[in-house]
């Protein structure tokens, strides 16, 4: 559970930006009330067609005069209030005690329409469930071959071999990504540790807060632009983790310096 200790400093001045699209995915306007018309001239512009894949949040990462900003993608997406309590790095999992423990401090403070998100508590987290969906699809299409293989038609056996042949290794090398491979997000007051997966040698960490970072949300995925180093990192989260990280991301209390969290290394 959270360490509850009031601050009254004023949180980092993160810059909300709400991006409104149009039916071809491209910027209709930007709003924000922090940034001057120039800067949202400037984002619209380096942002003025959004691919599929992703918002071109690097090209924006090149000003350094921009200040820490926040890309809402959905344009009605609820931002909660500033976390402003210490607690240790956190996994960003919505079924760790700890986030729920920081999610019920926010309900106190947060608009009502996050109520509801932040009331939740899920024992398992949604990466945990796709896992769980990705290996039950392996072994259904492995065990409906053995059972009814020799009773479908040609064309659903060709199919279901083809799929067969790939299912078992793609999902392999998921639960392999999943385990040993994968990036690691930790909450942190003030913003996010990162750390390398597994199988890639010491596991160096990258924090990553307003200070140095732009971070961008839209339909679950979270992307974090280290503005120092140009690097992407991107995690798929719940509508709980998510609240939760934009008020850790709002904190008055610095984000820790890597040589202190020991604990991670």
């Amino acid at each position: 559970m959270p360490e509850v200790e009031a601050h009254t400093d004023t949180p980092p001045s993160c810059a909300f930006v709400r991006i409104h699209k149009n039916e071809r995915r491209s910027i209709d306007f930007v709003e924000c009330p922090e940034l001057s018309q120039d800067d949202l001239a400037l984002i619209k512009r380096e942002m003025k067609r959004i691919p599929w894949w992703g918002d071109n949040l690097e090209r924006l990462g090149h000003h350094k005069h921009l200040p820490p900003l926040v890309l809402l993608r959905e344009y009605h997406q609820y931002v909660p209030p500033a976390c402003t309590v210490h607690f240790e790095p956190t996994p960003l999992n919505e079924a760790d005690p700890t986030l729920q423990g920081l999610a019920d401090h926010l309900y106190e403070k947060a608009d009502a329409s996050l109520h509801e998100i932040l009331s939740r508590k899920p024992k398992l987290s949604l990466l945990t469930k796709r896992t769980l969906v990705i290996a039950g699809i392996v072994a259904a299409s492995f065990w409906f071959d053995v059972l009814f293989g020799d009773s479908v038609t040609n064309r659903v056996q060709s199919w279901m071999n083809t799929a067969e042949s790939l299912l078992p290794h793609f999902g392999g090398l998921y639960l392999v990504y999943f385990f040993f491979l994968r990036r690691s997000w930790y909450l942190v007051p003030g913003g996010v540790v990162i750390r390398r997966g597994k199988w890639r040698g010491p596991p160096p960490l990258v924090v990553l807060s307003p200070e140095n970072a732009f971070i961008s949300v839209h339909k679950g995925h979270v992307r974090l632009l280290d503005r120092k180093t140009g690097r992407l990192y991107r995690a798929y989260c719940s509508q709980l983790e998510i609240a939760v990280l934009l008020a850790v991301w709002q904190s008055p209390i610095p984000a820790p310096d890597v040589s202190k969290l020991v604990d991670l290394q």
